[in-house]
């Protein structure tokens, strides 16, 4: 095998892992699920979990990065005379050697603690270790690709340039795909009225004539619900008086990273009691969850909205409070329907049945022209 296919090959390599890396980037960033049936939706669990991102910033923005690097590397050293073949090798040698052994301990991670596995992370690991050996294989030739002058033939040009665009045209959409536009909430699963249900005992923020009505099951330490919180505020300004937002605490405390959901929502009801459900929670989105490390960072942000400290150590010492029991009922709902992530939202439209959906759902219902006349 030459140096001309070896180089393809990572090219071809390193634009997979940009794809994979991509997808769930831009996934990350829109709050949805890339599509990840193989893995038994495994993808949810990883992405939520708090190694899915470093310093506030998701793992897979780094990918991107990476790969980026590598196809800059490899590409100035096929096209460009000047450039110094041997010190760009070497440099794409160690970015993808990093990056192996980099991806390697989150995959074991995400096997042995997360007990999850996402296609998409499985990819772009299993690319980054194959551009590791082809790099390495090209190491062996370093002598030979600093005399490799020959000019790229066109055909080499051609399939880089079509397979760099396509990969990144492909991102946006295959990140999307997942959006599906919810699912409809048999009645019986109920028991009753599915609205008067859901409303009692929720914090709700709009009026009770709105014409639509969105009820959302959130965790305190979600990533993706604190990016459901900024959207939805944002929805509400834009439709005053419109849209009703009904919020239900989904405490995920057994996932891992995730200790500190059940006592947040417990000070987060007792916060709801003194007529400061919203601005606590507010302040628990706004707040880097990664620098949440014990009860006490919990009790400096309820602090923050005026809550008294040795309230809330009684509150978290009492084993059958009233909180807790609302926790403890919105936890036995969300089983009752069904709903296993969040942000999960049910949407309660004029004349239509109730649907669960996931924040691309919600966000892509309100684009629709029959919801947007609705809101006029």
């Amino acid at each position: 095998m030459n140096n001309r296919i070896l180089q393809l090959l990572i090219v071809l390599f390193s634009s997979i892992g940009l794809f994979a890396s991509g997808v769930l980037s831009v996934a990350h960033q829109m709050g949805v699920t890339p599509p990840c049936g193989m893995a038994g939706g495994g993808c949810q669990k990883v992405q939520n979990d708090p190694s899915s991102s470093w310093f506030g910033i998701p793992v897979a923005h780094f990918g991107v990065i990476a790969y980026i690097l590598l196809l800059t590397l490899t590409l100035a050293s096929m096209f460009l005379p000047n450039v110094p073949k041997r010190t760009t090798l070497r440099l794409g040698f160690l970015v993808s050697g990093v990056g192996a052994v980099i991806s390697l301990v989150l995959q074991i991670y995400a096997f042995s603690v997360i007990k999850a596995q996402c296609d998409w992370c499985l990819a772009s690991a299993a690319s980054m270790c194959v551009v590791f050996v082809l790099h390495a294989l090209l190491m062996q030739r370093s002598s030979s690709l600093e005399e490799d002058t020959k000019p790229r033939k066109k055909l080499d040009i051609g399939l880089i340039a079509v397979l760099l665009l396509g990969t990144v045209l492909a991102i946006g959409p295959v990140s999307n795909m997942g959006v599906t536009g919810g699912q409809e909430v048999p009645s019986e699963k109920f028991g009753g009225d599915p609205l008067e249900i859901l409303l009692n005992g929720a914090h709700v923020n709009g009026p009770a004539d709105a014409k639509i009505t969105i009820v959302e099951f959130a965790d305190l330490l979600c990533g993706a619900c604190k990016n459901s919180f900024n959207h939805l505020q944002k929805l509400q300004a834009q439709y005053p008086g419109k849209i009703r937002w009904v919020f239900r605490i989904f405490p995920l405390y057994q996932a891992q990273g995730k200790e500190l959901s059940l006592p947040s929502s417990v000070i987060a009801e007792f916060a709801g009691k003194k007529g400061k459900f919203w601005e606590f929670i507010g302040q628990m989105y706004e707040t880097d969850h990664e620098a949440l490390k014990s009860i006490e960072d919990i009790y400096k942000i309820a602090g923050n909205v005026n809550l008294i400290r040795s309230d809330l150590v009684t509150l978290i010492e009492t084993e059958d409070s009233d909180e807790i029991k609302k926790v403890t009922e919105n936890i036995n709902l969300a089983g009752k329907l069904g709903i296993e992530e969040t942000p999960t939202f049910i949407l309660f439209l004029p004349g239509e049945k109730p649907r669960a959906m996931r924040q691309a759902d919600l966000m892509a219902k309100f684009e629709e022209a029959s919801v947007k006349e609705m809101l006029k």
